[in-house]
């Protein structure tokens, strides 16, 4: 938001001098009014944080289609940029299939990540810690089916309009059933709510042609906390 002047001005600091970006002013979840919330088919419990950041994001993908973009890396302010991430980031979008809609470019630590390795199939990895290795020189190109955060993703205009359809038009039950129990002990057989923005793109991610960069080119900064203080289901 543009009272985060601190986050606005670290995120300019580490950024690399060889990408330039526009910052989006996010919303404010305590005056949603103002966003035309009616449009959205089913808000949840949502706090006004969450509120803010889905409307946010919203924001974004109809920027994408109102100024006929190709396609936009979308940052969040607490992300945290890999080694040499510029070039990363080109070797990973030449890695994109051309019928793309969502790429990430990372995800939350401490959390599962299930992606197809050609010749392998599905797996799930599960990132167990609170930071993980940035410094890989080389990331491949997966095709993603989960993973938690939206704190660095690529979209393509039609992965925008996609979004837009899926998300203000789809009523979600509330909540999602996620089962990896296949050899995990039944650790990943849970349900998880649907109303945050990261939960709602995840229980959407199999209908999309998303993908994954792997090993992961950012991370939302372990050191900063989330201007989200309370989830949903805290509440």
């Amino acid at each position: 938001m543009a009272k985060e002047l601190t986050r606005w001005h670290a995120l300019q600091a580490q950024c690399p001098p060889e990408l330039k970006f526009t910052r989006f002013d996010a919303v404010d979840g305590r005056c949603a009014a103002e966003h035309s919330v009616s449009q959205i088919q089913d808000l949840g419990q949502l706090t006004a944080p969450e509120l803010g950041c889905l409307l946010s994001h919203i924001g974004v993908w109809q920027h994408v289609l109102q100024q006929d973009l190709p396609l936009a890396v979308v940052l969040e302010d607490d992300v945290m940029f890999g080694k040499n991430f510029a070039a990363r980031l080109q070797g990973f979008l030449q890695r994109l299939p051309q019928n793309f809609e969502l790429a990430y470019l990372g995800f939350n630590a401490n959390a599962h990540v299930k992606f197809a390795i050609p010749g392998v199939g599905k797996v799930v990895v599960i990132v167990d810690g609170e930071h993980y290795d940035l410094n890989t020189e080389e990331t491949a190109c997966y095709r993603l089916y989960r993973a938690w955060g939206t704190c660095a993703y690529v979209i393509s205009q039609q992965g925008a309009a996609r979004l837009l359809d899926l998300v203000m038009n789809k009523t979600y039950p509330g909540y999602h059933h996620f089962d990896f129990t296949n050899g995990l002990g039944g650790l990943l057989n849970c349900a998880f709510p649907t109303s945050p923005i990261d939960m709602r793109i995840m229980s959407l991610m199999e209908q999309l042609q998303a993908y994954v960069a792997f090993p992961p080119i950012c991370q939302p900064h372990p050191q900063l906390d989330s201007t989200i203080t309370q989830r949903a289901w805290d509440a």
